[in-house]
Formats: C-alpha cells, sequence, structure tokens
C-alpha cells in the first residue's frame, strides 16, 4: 500500500454528509482509509477518540453500462491470428482456445475455480499491435428447458473490462452490468467510446450458478466464443 492522499477539516453542525474526492482517480483493487484523528466519540466510547460512521460509499468514474443482445453478423471482427489468450484455470475438456476457435455453440470455455469473494475468473487478450476496441460478442452456454425457457450457464451479470497499453499495467475501462434474456442467443458488449489498447482483460465478477456444465451450481463463467470488433 501507498499513501495516495490526505484529508483534513472540521465538520460542521450542518452537514450530514462527508465527501472526500480526490484530485484524479486512484486505481486500484485494495484502498485502506486511516483514521489519523478523529473527534471525540461521546455516544458510545464516553469520549474516547474511536472512529465511527454509519456508511461509506466509493465512486468510479468508469462507466457502467448494460450489454444487449446481437445477431453476431458484423464484419470488423479482429481474426483470433491477430491475439493470444491466457485466462484463469480452465476446468478439465474446456480449454480457453474454445472460446476463439470460430465454433460458438459447439465447444465451449468454462473456469475451472467457482468465483468468491476473493477471486474472480478472467481471460487477458494480448494483440499483435494496439487496437482500438468497439466491444465484443460473447456467445454464452445455456440449456434450454421444456417450456422453451433458457437457463444461462456462467453467463455475465457484473463483468469488468480492463485495458493496458504497457504490458499488464492495467486500467479499469467499462463495466458491464445486466441479466440475459430468454430470447437472447448472442450477447454484445459495446463500448461507449473505443478502448485503446494491446492488452485486453475480461473479469468476471459475477455470473450465473453452473448447473449445465460441471453442475455444481457455483460461479463458473463459460462461453462459446468470443470475437473483438
Amino acid at each position: 500500500l501507498e499513501l495516495r492522499q490526505v484529508f483534513h477539516g472540521n465538520p460542521q453542525r450542518t452537514w450530514d454528509y462527508l465527501q472526500f474526492v480526490f484530485p484524479k482517480p486512484i486505481r486500484c483493487n485494495k484502498i485502506m482509509l486511516e483514521f489519523a484523528k478523529v473527534t471525540p466519540d461521546n455516544y458510545a466510547s464516553n469520549g474516547a477518540p474511536h472512529p465511527v460512521v454509519g456508511g461509506l460509499t466509493f465512486l468510479t468514474d468508469t462507466v457502467v453500462e448494460k450489454y444487449t443482445s446481437t445477431n453476431g453478423n458484423f464484419n470488423n471482427k479482429i481474426p483470433t491470428t491477430d491475439f493470444t489468450y491466457t485466462s484463469s484455470p480452465s476446468a478439465d475438456n474446456y480449454p480457453i482456445s474454445n472460446a476463439f476457435d470460430n465454433n460458438d455453440s459447439k465447444y465451449y470455455w468454462v473456469g475451472k475455480d467457482p468465483n468468491t469473494d476473493t477471486f474472480n475468473n478472467y481471460i487477458t487478450v494480448t494483440f499483435n499491435s494496439i487496437q482500438a476496441i468497439n466491444g465484443f460478442t460473447y456467445y454464452p452456454a445455456f440449456n434450454t428447458r421444456a417450456n422453451n425457457v433458457k437457463e444461462f450457464q456462467g453467463t455475465p451479470l457484473k463483468l469488468y473490462v480492463l485495458g493496458a497499453v504497457d504490458e499488464n499495467k492495467f486500467e479499469l475501462k467499462n463495466i458491464f452490468v445486466n441479466t440475459p434474456e430468454n430470447d437472447w442467443k448472442m450477447l454484445l458488449f459495446s463500448f461507449s467510446t473505443p478502448v485503446v489498447c494491446k492488452q485486453i482483460k475480461l473479469q468476471f465478477v459475477e455470473v450465473t450458478p453452473d448447473r449445465g456444465m460441471l453442475k455444481d451450481k457455483l460461479q463458473h463463467p463459460s462461453t462459446g466464443g468470443i470475437s473483438f470488433l
């Protein structure tokens, strides 16, 4: 951890909420608030300098967007020969190469280890040269029940998109949050502004339970195909 900002001041009686604004965004996956000096706590600590807070909310400059559906007919797909890829560990018989084999509905990638509070599965793509990425299509895994209702397997509910121009120096670029609908087959993640990068990372923060691939009802992300645009 590195010290990034120091705040000091005296709260006013007319204030209900306090806002701490950074001069520029802090890019991090962990943040610590250290209470160097606080007012006395006369409510629960007999005047001792104990920090007290009723709620904290962190703000981001990253746009939260919704993915949609698409027919998948795009003529600006980046060929798979123009990049390499890695991922978090893949489940047996479901390697990451299945996500880029140009055969969306036949073979699938599945993350071996389920998402937890401290672990998110991911896919990292490294392009042969710097690209301006407009978005990507995503073929989800699903089962269709007798009543024609789709049950999506390991499909993103919340996904982070990170980009890097310099190797492994990722910055959060987009956040997508949505729930797939029954008549959707191909998903489209469209960026509000192109992501200029040499590397792009898809971080699966939350996905639907896996009841069809590994069948343990845990959060294993899966996809039959991803195409960058």
